[in-house]
């Protein structure tokens, strides 16, 4: 687009849904990203540590924050939370970045002690048929329910008592947004840094250390 635009009027707005110093495309669109951007009239992203990335070579004057927009949940999505059932969710394509294995291995260590809570994973992607073996070999999958795509998450948002995103990287997750309207605990990963602005640690969240699948499990089980 930007190579395409060059000699016209028109104006070009790059949206970056993540952050730059966290997902890489490969080298090549790295390149690309770093090259290009910078001709650009603007460039927005919807965290600010995905503006700091931003700006080793983009022009500040350049860079718009924008964050992502959540419309209100209908009031049915809308529980006390000692309604709520035992139920931990991850709402999310099953993508490494998404680190879901995390997550089933932090499920396992509770287990045993909470055999009256479920996990369920609403969502669909390449690592599914890895996932569903990493919950037998774990002697879990009774409790465990790969969901798949869902037209309304809202749903499952209702009636869970924990959202948990252990991602890799993050810029600033829907999910965590939409799930943290319908009064659920959220627990996240510290590479996570798009959800930061919605999250103080201890008080209306807990964050973790990413791949700390101890420190995923104690944060479960408090």
């Amino acid at each position: 687009t930007i190579f395409a635009a060059l000699g016209l009027k028109t104006q070009v707005i790059i949206s970056e849904r993540n952050d730059p110093a966290r997902q890489s495309f490969g080298k090549f669109w790295d390149t690309l990203r770093k090259l290009t951007y910078r001709f650009a009239d603007k460039v927005s992203a919807n965290s600010p540590n995905a503006i700091d990335s931003l700006k080793a070579y983009v022009s500040e004057k350049k860079l718009v924050l924008v964050p992502n927009a959540l419309s209100a949940p209908n009031a049915q999505y809308l529980r006390p939370y000692e309604k709520k059932e035992k139920s931990i969710l991850i709402v999310g394509r099953l993508h490494e970045q998404k680190a879901h294995h995390v997550l089933l291995s932090a499920f396992a260590q509770i287990h045993k002690d909470f055999k009256d809570w479920k996990l369920e994973i609403v969502g669909d992607g390449p690592l599914r048929a890895r996932l569903e073996k990493q919950a037998q070999d774990l002697n879990i999958s009774d409790s465990v329910f790969f969901e798949g795509v869902t037209d309304n998450p809202y749903a499952y948002y209702a009636r869970a008592s924990i959202f948990v995103l252990p991602s890799l990287h993050e810029g600033t997750p829907n999910a965590l947004l939409e799930a943290m309207s319908c009064g659920i605990a959220p627990i996240i990963s510290d590479a996570c840094e798009g959800a930061f602005p919605f999250i103080d640690n201890d008080k209306s969240g807990i964050i973790f250390p990413v791949g700390d699948t101890n420190a995923l499990a104690a944060a479960l089980k408090e």
